[in-house]
């Protein structure tokens, strides 16, 4: 399945800063179309979300990455999941007031608003860092993680086969008992060989 998230994650950054941008002049200006303009664009910011989060949670179980990637991945997850969490808290509010800021608690529901942008752009920036400075999803980077993976996990069973323990050893010779039995014919037949008289002396 090809990662999608890269093409989706920016809709969601860019409706969603557009939303509080709209919303914040729409209650100082007290213009409607302002605040119109808001609603759609967090409807359409929260369904980006949602599509963003689960494209990013398929991508992260997929993909190769190293233990520094994975770091990076685990905060840009949690700053991603909290920002879902904030939007469908102003979504739902906005929807319970008919697409509307509310007139009362404005200055609440715009600093929510504000928030989540500013954590959004820090996840963005968590991101970014996975994928120019990591090259999280790039093909070339993914083929060399995957190669130093596969080598890797070679060396781990190598290593296993040189630290077997006499216990070990025990047990592979109990499963194959046919390869120790021809062992012990072979040198009783050499002793057998051996303890017989020379030709040459009997004559």
């Amino acid at each position: 399945m090809p990662n999608i998230h890269p093409m989706i994650v920016h809709f969601t950054i860019a409706l969603f800063t557009a939303a509080v941008v709209f919303d914040v002049l729409g209650v100082v200006t007290k213009r409607k179309s302002f605040e119109a303009a808001g609603w759609w664009n967090l409807l359409l910011a929260t369904f980006a979300a949602l599509t963003s989060v689960i494209s990013g949670l398929i991508a992260a179980s997929t993909l190769p990455h190293t233990e520094e990637i994975h770091r990076l991945m685990e905060i840009h997850m949690t700053l991603g999941l909290i920002v879902l969490g904030l939007m469908l808290v102003l979504f739902v509010w906005r929807s319970l007031n008919r697409g509307s800021v509310p007139a009362r608690l404005a200055g609440v529901f715009l600093l929510l608003g504000v928030i989540g942008v500013g954590i959004m752009w820090t996840g963005a920036y968590y991101g970014g860092e996975m994928v120019y400075g990591h090259g999280m999803g790039v093909s070339p980077m993914m083929r060399q993680m995957m190669s130093e993976h596969h080598h890797h996990h070679e060396g781990a069973e190598e290593g296993h086969h040189d630290e077997m323990t006499p216990g070990d050893t025990t047990m592979m010779n109990m499963q194959h008992p046919d390869t120790n039995n021809s062992s012990d014919e072979t040198e009783e037949h050499h002793l057998e060989y051996q303890s017989r008289p020379d030709s040459g002396d009997e004559r």
